[in-house]
């Protein structure tokens, strides 16, 4: 499901563009494994909608100038994996042992996104890129670990404490002829 709102304002030396977009998508995962082994005969159910949003803004200044803003927000869901839920023994290492987490539950991710573009469409012009995104997970999948005498053991579980990650990217180049290379 998908639904776009355009509103243009078009000049002759320039166009400026307010784009509104929703999404709503659904997404399922079925677990009905059968093995030899009884722990790893799971069968689990997961289905949700995610709804997603982004608002972009575009400014263009005749045939030189781009320059668009957008945020977004959506949402999604980690599903814990067959080797998270039920991993086969291995003996490898002796002083190592993971019991993965039979109980696990998906995690959900929350995502906001912004970016702003400034392209300078000429022969010398520049291209500068700058994009930041927050993410919030929920009942993220964590390590639990217990160390004992001979070995460690390492379980799956469902923290309750949120993690929020936090990233910015930042791009600039600018183009050059080939010409006024070889003139250097």
């Amino acid at each position: 499901l998908n639904k776009n709102i355009t509103l243009d304002h078009h000049a002759t030396r320039f166009q400026k563009d307010l784009i509104f977009t929703a999404n709503l998508k659904a997404n399922g995962l079925r677990w009905d494994n059968e093995s030899t082994l009884n722990f790893r005969n799971i069968n689990r159910n997961f289905f949700s909608f995610f709804p997603s949003a982004e608002i972009s803004y575009r400014h263009q200044k005749g045939k030189t100038t781009d320059i668009i803003y957008k945020i977004s927000a959506a949402t999604s869901e980690n599903y814990p994996t067959l080797h998270q839920l039920a991993p086969i023994y291995d003996n490898i290492d002796a002083f190592y042992r993971f019991y993965g987490g039979a109980e696990l539950r998906r995690e959900k991710v929350n995502k906001i996104k912004a970016d702003f573009n400034f392209l300078e469409k000429k022969a010398d012009g520049y291209d500068l890129n700058v994009n930041y995104t927050f993410t919030d997970l929920r009942d993220p999948i964590v390590d639990s670990i217990i160390y004992n005498s001979n070995y460690q053991e390492s379980y799956l579980v469902n923290s309750s404490r949120k993690a929020h990650n936090h990233s910015l990217n930042m791009r600039l180049s600018r183009y050059l002829l080939l010409n006024k290379l070889n003139r250097l």
